[in-house]
């Protein structure tokens, strides 16, 4: 398995860099804003340490082909103007050659070198040395090896050839832990369920498997025992009632064996467990190889999170469980296998790969060690953090891989999360070698038990056992002001569990401030809960919280919890001024200016390179820099400054005017890349500085631009991006724009109530609420529980109960029976300005008594909100209903 690991806190001595040119091609115009030539991006191979910074390795990726990452530093073809950027922000590199040089890059430890005699034959060119190794160039088909021995079999352990294929931009991803601002979870929370998954591996289960594995001495990929093994695998996971298969890929090698377990919800997200199960010896093709810590060890853990896996959905996402071949010949079967997933358009969500769990040196901690080089820092992080809430006894570390790799690359190459948590940096001396047993090598089952149990809990973690639906409709957008505004929602739970509550969160401000409420339970697992009133015109959004008795929690929508968006409607009235898709025949009057030689804004359908949208919001097509069309690799170019322009828009006559549009934008932080948006050459909105700008689906955006654009004859809407000459994300895609005009909605009145205070107890009956007008109000106890002739009273106030929309419950004043509770949904309590104005007797229920509610013409009154609430008092009611308070109502004025 491994080659050289190291720790992080390592200091790099780097030789100086050197320039290149930049070359061009001419290539066909084949889109609008497509220009006539195009850069090839990477004319030379480097060598850029990143010194185990993530977030600029992950953005390196993005800039430039990389082709192999040894943990401090990446591999890979880069442009001379990315490499001089990279230079200002204080980042070395090494110039390699051309990326067309003959001869293969092989990066070899420091302890192979050692092993081989501390010569290597035939020498070649030796690049540059870090700590832990060295990047040397030696004849095309050949390989590293002593001066004096024999060629060795090839082997990615130590020494590495790096492939010359370039890795795929990770695919934008949302993580439990990563949610939206100020309701970040940084994982869903302790359940019960994975808990007692966890708690059902078995060490003695772990080391039975690697007896029977390592039992087979001649597990190379190309012998027959790997055949043998990969027959007594797939056994294994049929035997627990999986439906297995094999992967074919190669006439020389055994193949991948699968088993899977069907996701319900979201059958095309995946989540892999994959451990190699073939094992090498470096003294020969023949020379026995039990490879029990390499890695029949890591099979096991397969084997085992398999076994107790099989009966313990139904699982949100797909599981599925993988054991490689031919890893040990250059991670053959899982390039394969993932390529296959690429190519069928899955969308793995979580890759685990488990290789070499069961050795630890004397006096080591007892802990798993996170590689840090070709996985995804946030899963990651999330993998740590799930393991510190199921395994007992749970720590961790970091280290990286100079000179060696294993099966979590081929899926990091291609896009896909993939995380790696080994047994040390001590690793098994006794790999690749005869005494690879469990006799000297794979010694430490509570070890290996720690990292599968972390694996499985990450593994569910992901996949998500099935526990609760709720089922809601969704607000409309609607033209009438008055609030608050009913939700309603029915959770069931799936699991045998019972429903404990329902959370409701809502922000008017585009999620700056959230407010959370408790919903009401109104039988049969339905909820009801209120949004205030916040004025008009506004968008308010929202999303609901479900939880059982497991501790489980459920989300509408769905994905809110890790970065979805949530509910939306919008309360007024919108008048559209101009709007468009994009999807005439023409430009229709948009134009783009940029710097000639660089790619600039295209008017095409969406292409998905470089983290860029794959789909238009709506229709077809979507203006944005580089689209990737063609051989176009959707990126903005660097040292660019390219502005996309509206044509010229009349807002003569208009007030409160508003720039919509859905924005899918990759960027750098502001510090270095600034994307803006302008109106009459006034920027609006920009991109913050601090941290890159990844948008992973169409966001909507509203910008208020009335100070500017209310009544202008001609308004033109700039998008802008202005790129320094380093690292370039998929900039700016633009669907859906238009500019609108925005009002209150009407001064209609509106009821409401909690569920406590009866429907029905206030009525509204005629009139207007607006200056100069009067409304009538009717107050009323439909269940009859008072006598008629109880005196009716009407309290306004400026504001709703502080308690608001749970209201503040008044043991003694509700309308069901002795002593029942009622609401109060208003404010009552000084400071807050109370009008109370007395009505007549109620005379009985279906008959309520009347208030009129006169408005002054007073223009301060004009959109001011009024909260309502009534009274009914029945003296004679001594055993009785006394006190009954209606439901509230809620009025805006209008002029």
């Amino acid at each position: 398995m491994i080659g050289l690991l190291l720790p992080l806190s390592l200091v790099v001595l780097l030789p100086a860099r050197a320039a290149a040119p930049v070359l061009r091609q001419e290539i066909a115009a084949p889109a609008e804003g497509v220009p006539a030539t195009e850069i090839p991006r990477f004319p030379d191979a480097w060598a850029v340490f990143h010194a185990g910074d993530g977030r600029l390795r992950d953005a390196l990726v993005l800039a430039g082909d990389v082709w192999h990452d040894a943990g401090l530093f990446l591999v890979g073809a880069f442009a001379a103007e990315t490499i001089d950027g990279l230079a200002t922000r204080g980042v070395e590199s090494v110039r390699l050659g051309p990326s067309d040089l003959t001869g293969d890059l092989w990066l070899v430890s420091d302890e192979e070198i050692e092993r081989l005699g501390g010569k290597l034959s035939p020498l070649g060119a030796e690049l540059l040395r870090a700590p832990g190794g060295r990047l040397v160039r030696v004849p095309a088909g050949t390989v590293p090896r002593a001066a004096v021995s024999p060629a060795l079999p090839f082997s990615h352990v130590a020494m590495t050839r790096i492939e010359r294929r370039a890795w795929m931009p990770k695919r934008p991803k949302h993580w439990a832990g990563a949610g939206r601002a100020g309701h970040e979870r940084t994982v869903a929370g302790y359940d019960d369920r994975i808990q007692a998954l966890v708690d059902q591996v078995s060490g003695t289960n772990l080391l039975g498997t690697v007896s029977s594995l390592s039992a087979l001495h001649d597990r190379r990929a190309d012998r027959s025992g790997a055949r043998t093994a990969r027959d007594m695998i797939r056994g294994w996971l049929a035997g627990f009632g999986l439906s297995t298969r094999l992967e074919w890929f190669s006439s020389i090698y055994a193949e991948n064996v699968i088993a899977e377990i069907p996701g319900t919800r979201y059958p095309n997200e995946w989540v892999l467990i994959g451990a190699h199960y073939d094992s090498i010896n470096h003294s020969g093709s023949s020379a026995a190889a039990p490879g029990a810590d390499d890695n029949a060890s890591g099979t096991a853990g397969v084997v085992e999170a398999a076994r107790i896996l099989a009966g313990a959905g139904p699982f949100e996402r797909s599981l599925r469980f993988i054991g490689f071949c031919a890893e040990e010949m250059g991670l053959i079967g899982s390039a394969a296998s993932a390529t296959n997933s690429e190519n069928a358009g899955e969308d793995i969500v979580a890759m685990i790969n488990i290789d070499m769990n069961a050795y630890r040196k004397a006096g080591d901690t007892r802990e798993p060690d996170f590689v840090t080089n070709g996985t995804d820092g946030p899963l990651t992080t999330f993998a740590k953090e799930v393991g510190g809430l199921y395994v007992p006894g749970w720590s961790w570390k970091e280290l990286y891989l100079m000179a060696g790799s294993s099966d979590h690359a081929s899926y990091s190459a291609r896009g896909f999360p993939a995380i790696f948590p080994f047994e040390d940096q001590a690793y098994s001396p006794y790999i690749h070698t005869a005494n690879d047993t469990t006799a000297l090598s794979a010694i430490d089952w509570d070890l290996a038990a720690m990292i599968v149990k972390g694996a499985l809990a990450t593994a569910v973690a992901r996949a998500e056992l099935v526990d609760m639906q709720i089922d809601h409709t969704p607000l409309p957008d609607t033209t009438t002001t008055q609030g608050p505004f009913l939700v309603s929602a029915t959770a069931t739970n799936l699991d045998g569990a019972t429903v404990q509550g329902m959370e409701l969160h809502y922000t008017a401000d585009l999620g700056l401030t959230w407010t959370e409420t408790d919903m009401v339970p109104a039988g049969g697992g339905a909820f009801t809960g209120w949004i205030p009133s916040f004025g008009s015109p506004i968008q308010i959004d929202y999303y609901l919280a479900a939880t059982d008795d497991q501790g489980s929690w459920e989300f509408a929508p769905e994905d809110v919890d890790a970065g979805g968006l949530p509910y939306s409607f919008f309360v007024g009235t919108r008048t559209v001024i101009y709007a468009t898709g994009f999807e005439g025949d023409d430009a229709a009057g948009w134009t783009w200016t940029g710097y000639p030689t660089h790619e600039g804004w295209m008017r095409s359908r969406p292409f998905g390179k470089a983290g860029d949208a794959s789909y238009a919001y709506e229709g077809g097509k979507v203006w944005g820099t580089d689209s990737g069309v063609l051989s176009y690799d959707g990126m903005y170019e660097p040292n660019n400054d390219a502005t996309l322009s509206s044509p010229s828009i009349d807002c003569t006559g208009r007030e409160n005017v508003f720039l919509e549009f859905h924005r899918w934008l990759a960027i750098e932080d502001a510090a270095h890349d600034q994307a803006q948006v302008l109106v009459n050459g006034v920027v609006v909105w920009e991109n913050e500085t601090g941290a890159d700008h990844l948008d992973g689906t169409w966001i909507p955006v509203s910008l208020d631009v009335s100070a500017i654009a209310a009544g202008e004859p001609a308004v033109v809407v700039q998008f802008r991006l202005l790129a320094d000459q380093v690292v370039e994300y998929g900039g700016w895609n633009i669907d859906a724009f238009s500019l609108v005009e925005k009002h209150a909605g009407s001064g209609d009145l509106g009821t409401y109530g909690s569920g406590v205070n009866p429907p029905g107890s206030m009525v509204i009956l005629a009139g207007t609420p607006a200056l100069g007008d009067a409304f009538v109000l009717g107050l009323d106890n439909p269940l009859g529980t008072q006598s008629p002739g109880a005196a009716t009273t009407l309290f306004l106030s400026l504001a709703p109960d502080p308690a608001y929309p749970a209201g503040t419950l008044v043991p003694g004043w509700g309308m069901a029976g002795p002593g029942a509770e009622g609401e109060l949904l208003i404010g009552v309590v000084s400071p807050d300005p109370v009008l109370v104005l007395a009505g007549p007797a109620w005379t009985g229920p279906g008959a309520p008594a009347t208030i009129a509610v006169s408005v002054p013409n007073d223009p301060g009154l004009a959109g001011t909100y009024v909260y309502g609430q009534g009274l009914l008092f029945d003296p004679s009611a001594a055993l009785g209903v006394r006190y009954g308070l209606t439901e509230a109502v809620l009025v805006h004025i209008v002029p």
